[in-house]
């Protein structure tokens, strides 16, 4: 009875150990291990659910609106006929996941005025269908990032999720 009850309680701690294994991964839809959330259902969830923030897209750069990556969906009014801006503090370098319900033309800008590029760009992701553009921006370093949405005709108004991929290049 003994070897029994040793082999299990064997069985059971391998269970526990395997458990709790670093499985990390490079897929940008998943976060790294230790946060064990899908951005892409993230995104998926504030851009359906909210909360919700309304700001106003700026023509100027220089006085756009602050939105965050703070798990709220931003609702930025485009000017029309222009592109509307708003800014993100970056205060860690590594990738920002944009998830927007609307495919506008996006680019990126830092503090200075230059061209970020934009690592990746996707038109859906499989989790939900309310995502109509997703981009990956690597943040080089701590600073001001400008998003410049639009010009549209078709859209007056794009909801912006910001994600942390939480990994550094």
């Amino acid at each position: 009875m003994r070897p029994r009850i040793h082999s299990l309680l064997g069985a059971a701690a391998l269970v526990a150990i395997a458990g709790c294994t670093d499985t990390k991964t490079t897929d940008l839809g998943t976060r790294p291990a230790e946060a064990g959330t899908n951005l892409n259902a993230a995104g998926c969830e504030h851009l359906e659910k909210g909360p919700f923030v309304e700001l106003q897209g700026t023509t100027d750069a220089a006085s756009a609106p602050e939105l965050k990556a703070d798990h709220k969906a931003y609702r930025v009014t485009i000017p029309a006929g222009a592109a509307g801006y708003v800014k993100l503090n970056a205060d860690a370098v590594g990738d920002l996941v944009l998830f927007l319900d609307a495919d506008v033309g996006t680019g990126v800008e830092d503090d200075k005025g230059a061209t970020v590029a934009i690592e990746k760009s996707e038109r859906s992701v499989a989790e939900c269908t309310i995502v109509k553009a997703r981009h990956t921006v690597h943040v080089a370093t701590v600073g001001s990032y400008r998003f410049k949405l639009g010009p549209s005709a078709a859209v007056s108004k794009v909801t912006v999720v910001v994600e942390e991929a939480g990994h550094a290049h």
